[in-house]
Order: structure tokens, then C-alpha cells, then sequence
């Protein structure tokens, strides 16, 4: 009987160890998850390897709150913290929002841009609050897990201001038509900053 529990023994402990995995070091994929879907969630600063993630410190002037657009009659600009809004139409459907990030001189959208999109443009813009980047995304109209097939343009303008702060502006009417990003850039000119 002690022959056939040794060898239940070394059969059972590898097994464990194969399906609960390793419990030393490792690095979880967490962080770059969130770093990926940072526009949905909220903000978050990457520093260098780490996946150490923080607010902005912000001047107050530079809060999203102190942030307008001149919107269309029924749309709202719905600013949920000092970092972040929503951009809502007339029947309250979500077209965008507006996230804050801290100022660097190396920031680059690719590595903040949603799953399941690619870059198909990218444009240098001028608004009243500054110049920056207008980016189109080519992105999934879903999961393919959901079933749904096709895609849409999602637009997106990268403006940092004084060297302090990045504002990342994301605008989709879920389509691909050349009225949706010019009502983008229309919106875009109307933008400014209560000081």
C-alpha cells in the first residue's frame, strides 16, 4: 500500500503544480491590460517596466470640469471626476469622452489605444487650447465572441497642454462616414478652457 501512495504522490504533485501554476515571481499582465484600456477606466502612468499606475497631479485649471466644448442643442459633456467625461447626444447615447494624463514629452497613442483597432491616420491638429494629433482607428464593431461583425471609425485627438498635461478626446458615431469626423473637428474648434 506505501509503494502505491508514492506513486499517487508523484503523480499528484506535479499535477497540482501544472494546474495551479507556479507561485514564485511572476509578472502579470494586469498592467498592460489596463494601460491598454485606459480610456474606458480611467488613466493611469506608466513608468518605464513597472505597472505602477497614479492620477495626474493636476493644476486645477487643467481639470477635465474646467474643460468645454460648444456642443450640439441636447448633447452633454457628463464630467464624472476631475480626469475624465463623458460625451452623451440627445437620446443620451455615448459618443466619446475626454481622459486626462500626465505630461510626457515621449507619449505615444499606439501604446494607449483600444484592443481590436488599428491606426489608419494620423494628422496634426490645431485647437484653441493647442496643437496635437488627430488619430482615425479602424476598431471592431465587437468581440468576436459576441457576433458581431464589421467595423467603424473611431476618432481620437491627442492635445497636450504646457507641457502639464495630456487631454486624449475619443469621438464615435459607430460608422464610417466623413460627416462623423468633420463633426469631430467641429467640436474640436470649439473647445477652451475655463481659467
Amino acid at each position: 500500500m506505501a509503494l502505491s501512495t508514492k506513486k499517487l504522490m508523484l503523480l499528484a504533485v506535479p499535477l497540482m503544480v501544472a494546474l495551479t501554476g507556479c507561485s514564485g515571481n511572476h509578472v502579470s499582465n494586469a498592467g498592460i491590460e489596463r494601460t491598454k484600456s485606459s480610456f474606458i477606466s480611467g488613466n493611469g502612468q506608466n513608468s518605464g517596466n513597472q505597472s505602477e499606475f497614479s492620477q495626474p497631479s493636476t493644476v486645477s485649471e487643467y481639470d477635465v470640469s474646467n474643460l468645454e466644448l460648444t456642443l450640439p442643442k441636447g448633447w452633454n459633456l457628463n464630467t464624472g471626476d476631475r480626469f475624465g467625461a463623458s460625451l452623451t447626444d440627445e437620446n443620451g447615447d455615448n459618443l466619446g469622452g475626454v481622459v486626462t494624463y500626465p505630461y510626457a514629452g515621449d507619449f505615444d497613442f499606439k501604446f494607449y489605444k483600444p484592443n481590436h483597432s488599428v491606426i489608419t491616420k494620423e494628422e496634426t491638429i490645431d485647437t484653441p487650447i493647442g496643437s496635437g494629433k488627430l488619430y482615425t482607428l479602424d476598431a471592431d464593431n465587437g468581440t468576436a465572441a459576441s457576433g458581431l461583425t464589421g467595423t467603424h471609425d473611431v476618432y481620437y485627438a491627442v492635445i497636450p497642454i504646457q507641457e502639464k498635461i495630456i487631454f486624449v478626446l475619443e469621438f464615435s458615431k459607430h460608422d464610417k462616414e466623413a460627416a462623423s469626423k468633420k463633426q469631430f473637428i467641429d467640436l474640436l474648434k470649439g473647445l477652451r478652457l475655463n481659467k
